[in-house]
């Protein structure tokens, strides 16, 4: 009888010979392609074994062992073409190489491979650094010893190949022998973190100095985190004969961790590098080549060659959740569940109400229904290869919604409540609280429709259970009698190595459900297998790409019928903008799958929106980073021009090029013609040797403005399909420099020019050539702020309206001028911690008085603070515990518990820090006043609650209007019912401070123009 089954990749020979027994126990033959994958198991399996006659023994051997049968061409020649390009030798050897994947795509196994085949081609020592984390440590080490299993030291003399793998943390005071490193390979993992780094160095310099002289290979792991920051040269105060402060050159140095990895890179006589990340935005926009930070000369750290590492068929990531989950036919597009913003407020902080009526609030039902999705998931899942594969099967669900480590206690303690709710219907069979019953249903209808979409797109075979089924397996997990459900905190490195698999470097999965609740410990190289359940939720305000996309532990080696019901509960707002990176990241990678890297103008972009920023701006504060955004302006500044003799004959070739472009002749009304890609690079390059950069023209710094705008203008032309409109203009007369020294930096006419310029590039990038006679012109002083007296062609690149921005980064980021002021003895004599250290607006002495001024108290000035949760700490005190401290001469309205926000009789009920001072600054930089107010005893401050609501009936914050509480709230009964509350008892706290005395005033009368002019001087 013949039957169709869709080919399914078997991920081991048992799995393999279980599908063909269950076909042939329904009196079916194996398919084909089953008997081929047998196969090709089989075969895979009597090659396992050492290759001993090889001239890559380790190499051949890992290909020989790869556990997913016979290894994929692709990856071969990934591993192949990256060692080829590390030891490729040349003035660029040192740079980097990228090895780029995607989250959890298989970039260790990977990197394994690659050292194995450095090794054989001579390297003698890989050092993998890897997160600063000791439980991601030895996650590493436990991979790297299971994966190199066939190198272990042996007493064999037929054993050519021995890799020995070290914790530095764990070499002793006597280093490493000799002649253990001279007989084998060595694998040396350090953590980033400084003690990790200090002993790696001294290893090298001073316990086992015979290293230096071996090949070396470092292995950055995460190579975007920790890896390259810059931090701010803090200045000391300068000030000339009259007082005036000094204007300096603002410096840049490396953070600790990257000037301590740059370090060791100039040890070993031959070091090569390698970059491992699936976020590569900090290092695509680092500057070109070395770098003179305030004369320490940095090694580079952008890329210079990238390699991708190939996806296996088993890859789940942005492609199905992000772009087939909009196909209503796709079993993805039951990935997605939206959850209310409130829901992620409110597991923001402490408010025990929730505690209270966890299941009847509305606020908070979207984690209800995240729970009973779960746990029936979980039972489906436990049913299915129960009946496919005889396996006990067990799950694992992510809460991921605050950094805060005390939230995490918070939210499970929600998490419980809530299990506890829905434990008692279903276990007691409760059927009279339909909040619960309502969800399941809902939940079980949404899984069988996935699993239908699933099943006719032939992605998955199994069915769906029945409901009674479902329901009967998740009243065995609750049960007391085996509980077989876990909620677990994940917050520090601790409590992430006690879950860590020995086997598999993997977390622990020790009951059938297992709930992770935890921040950003559980992103960077933490594994989570048979995830059925995401929840997130993050600051709408801030989403930094690199971060986000880290958090993504629901993509990796994930089964089909496992995400038949997978569920992600997150905002409409994040779930766009995750849409919107999964976009850039795409965009990006198609760079280099269409080879655009290996272009002459071989920028990497990086794309960026309003709401999305690539990176933190410290790993990128040295570079000259140009954002390319629709509209765009792009050209050179500050050049200087050769001669009337030496440019005659290119200006010649120049305007030849231009007019004789076809189509010139069919120029539009403005002026308009189209010129192909080619053709407006060769022309581009023929201006910049009529340009020149020279110290005495004081313009070095500008020397690659037209490689810029080359590669601007390669981005543009690609987005265009290659169409590109340009403008010829001739006889122009512009200056080079403004009266005030600066460089001019408009050629282009904003009528004539650029106002047409705007209307046509719409879909196209427009260039501009404009022809400058170049006269010399002297101004009053006799100066200079023309030209050679020589005609010159000024270009000018707008991009097209219809672009995605991106930015790019070729250069080091010229060198700014900046001011200190000493302001350290004007609270000298005073004790720190009796001092309120603010900043305000205005003008400090129409507020406060002169210096000396004393007021009555009933007459006094006030400065005002209101309390919430990001900056209370500040004005009143903690316990021990971390919680805020309650004043036990003040009863505590414990029923109406909201923690800060405790309106609590309007009774205040927390402890103030008693400060005796204020110190205020009107700004935050040199320029500010600064004034130092003596207070009135703290029983003199008047402390009352305040209540602004906003249409929602959330409690907003005074000053900002941020959301501090869901006051409002849609009670939900037993019968569904929905009723809506506003709880009053809730309240923003404003403190008073009284002032007493102006104890000393401070103004900035500083000139700053006259400081900096000095300077220009």
């Amino acid at each position: 009888m013949k039957y169709y089954m869709k080919e399914v990749q078997y991920s081991s020979k048992e799995a393999c010979l279980q599908a063909i027994a269950t076909v042939k126990a329904i009196g079916m033959e194996p398919l084909p392609w089953m008997l081929s994958q047998l196969e090709a198991f089989e075969a895979a399996e009597q090659n396992k074994a050492v290759v001993k006659d090889s001239d890559t023994p380790i190499w051949d051997t890992l290909k020989a062992n790869y556990p997913y049968g016979i290894m994929p061409q692709e990856k071969i020649d990934c591993v192949e073409s990256t060692v080829a390009q590390l030891l490729e030798e040349g003035e660029h050897a040192e740079e980097p190489g990228l090895l780029l994947g995607k989250i959890q795509c298989g970039k260790t196994d990977t990197f394994e491979d690659i050292i194995g085949l450095a090794f054989d081609k001579g390297v003698d020592i890989a050092i993998v650094i890897t997160k600063g984390t000791k439980a991601l440590v030895n996650q590493t080490i436990m991979r790297m010893k299971k994966d190199y299993k066939w190198f272990k030291a042996s007493d064999s003399l037929d054993q050519r190949s021995t890799i020995n793998i070290y914790d530095i943390m764990d070499i002793g005071r006597d280093g490493l022998k000799q002649a253990k490193v001279e007989s084998g390979k060595t694998v040396i993992v350090c953590k980033k973190q400084a003690r990790n780094m200090e002993r790696l160095i001294e290893l090298f310099e001073h316990k086992s100095p015979f290293l230096k002289k071996k090949k070396v290979l470092v292995v950055d792991d995460e190579a975007d985190f920790a890896s390259r920051n810059y931090q701010n040269v803090k200045l000391e105060a300068k000030t000339d004969e009259n007082g005036a402060p000094v204007s300096q050159t603002s410096e840049v140095t490396m953070a600790k961790i990257s000037q301590q990895i740059d370090d060791f890179r100039n040890i070993p006589g031959l070091c090569r590098y390698l970059q491992v990340t699936a976020t590569p935005y900090c290092l695509y926009l680092q500057p070109q080549g070395e770098l003179n930070l305030n004369g320490n000369i940095v090694k580079p750290f952008k890329p210079r060659f990238t390699s991708l590492v190939p996806t296996h068929e088993c890859y789940i990531g942005g492609q199905q959740y992000f772009v087939e989950s909009a196909n209503a036919d796709s079993m993805y597009s039951h990935l997605y569940h939206q959850l209310d913003q409130k829901c992620i407020d409110v597991l923001g902080h402490e408010d025990k109400r929730y505690l209270n009526s966890a299941v009847s609030s509305g606020n908070i039902y979207g984690l209800t229904y995240t729970l009973v999705a779960y746990f029936m998931a979980t039972a489906i899942r436990r049913i299915q290869v129960r009946n496919t594969d005889n396996k006990d099967y067990k799950t694992s669900a992510i809460i991921h919604v605050e950094i805060d480590k005390k939230n995490h206690d918070w939210q499970k303690r929600v998490v419980e409540r809530l299990i506890d709710s829905i434990k008692s219907a279903i276990v007691d069979e409760d059927h009279s609280d339909q909040r619960i019953w309502v969800a399941m249903e809902s939940c079980y209808q949404d899984f069988v429709k996935s699993n239908e979409k699933g099943r006719n797109e032939e992605l998955i075979g199994v069915e769906v259970p029945s409901q009674e089924d479902v329901l009967d397996e998740i009243r065995n997990i609750f049960s007391p009698k085996f509980k077989n459900y876990h909620v677990q905190m994940v917050n520090s490195d601790e409590e992430v190595d006690k879950l860590l698999d020995e086997e598999t470097g993997e977390l622990s999965l020790d009951c059938a459900a297992n709930i992770f609740i935890g921040g950003n410990i559980l992103d960077r190289g933490v594994t989570i297998k048979n995830m059925l359940c995401f929840f997130y939720g993050r600051d709408p305000k801030n989403f930094q790409q690199d971060t986000v996309l880290q958090h993504a532990r629901m993509y990796g080696a994930r089964s089909k019928e496992d995400m038949a019901v997978m569920r992600l509960h997150t905002t409409p707002l994040i779930y766009r903008i995750l849409v919107r990176m999964n976009e850039l990241d795409e965009q990006l990678r198609r760079w280099f799958i269409e080879g655009k890297d290996k272009q002459e103008a071989n920028a990497v972009f990086v794309g960026y929106d309003k709401n999305i920023k690539p990176c933190a701006s410290s790993k990128i504060k040295i570079s000259n980073a140009l954002m390319l955004k629709p509209q765009k302006r792009v050209l050179p500044v500050g050049f200087w021009t050769l001669g009337k003799t030496a440019t005659k004959k290119v200006m010649e070739q120049i305007r030849n090029l231009i007019v004789s472009t076809p189509g010139y002749n069919q120029q539009d009304a403005d002026g308009f013609f189209e010129m192909d890609k080619e053709r407006a690079v060769e022309i581009i390059k023929l201006i910049e040797t009529t340009y020149v950069y020279d110290d005495k023209f004081f313009n070095k710094e500008r020397k690659n403005d037209i490689k810029e705008m080359l590669c601007a203008l390669d981005y543009c032309a690609d987005k265009s399909g290659g169409k590109i409109w340009a403008l010829h203009r001739e006889d122009r007369n512009m200056n080079r420099l403004r009266e005030n020294g600066g460089y001019i930096d408009a050629p282009d006419d904003g009528r004539t020019d650029l106002r047409p310029a705007r209307e046509q590039g719409v879909d196209a990038p427009v260039i501009m050539f404009i022809q400058q006679n170049g006269a010399i012109c002297k101004d009053e002083n006799g100066e200079n702020i023309g030209w050679n007296g020589a005609p010159f062609y000024w270009p000018v690149l707008l991009t097209q309206t219809n672009i995605n921005p991106v930015m790019f980064a070729l250069d080091q980021k010229a060198k700014s001028q900046s001011a200190v002021i000493d302001n350290s003895d004007f609270l000298e004599g005073y004790d720190p911690k009796d001092i309120l250290s603010l900043t305000c607006k205005g003008n400090l002495q129409k507020h406060f008085g002169e210096e000396g001024s004393e007021y009555e108290y009933e007459e006094c000035p006030i400065e005002t603070r209101v309390l919430k949760h990001t900056t209370a700490g500040k004005y009143i005190q903690k316990d021990e515990a971390g919680n805020w401290k309650l004043n036990p001469n003040v009863e505590f309205d414990e029923e109406h518990n909201h923690g800060l926000y405790s309106m609590n009789n309007s009774n205040f009920p927390f402890v103030v820090r008693p400060y005796k001072y204020m110190c205020l600054r009107n700004g935050r930089d040199a320029r500010a006043d600064i004034i130092l107010l003596e207070l009135f005893e703290p029983k003199k401050w008047e402390i009352y609650p305040i209540q602004n609501f906003n249409e929602e009936g959330a409690l907003v914050d005074r000053d900002t209007d941020t959301v501090l509480v869901h006051a409002k709230d849609t009670i939900i009964d037993k019968n569904m019912k929905k009723t809506e509350f506003m709880d009053e008892t809730v309240a923003q706290w404003e403190i008073d401070y009284p002032i007493k005395k102006v104890l000393k005033l401070k103004k900035c009368s500083i000139n700053w123009d006259a400081v900096f002019g000095k300077d220009e001087e």
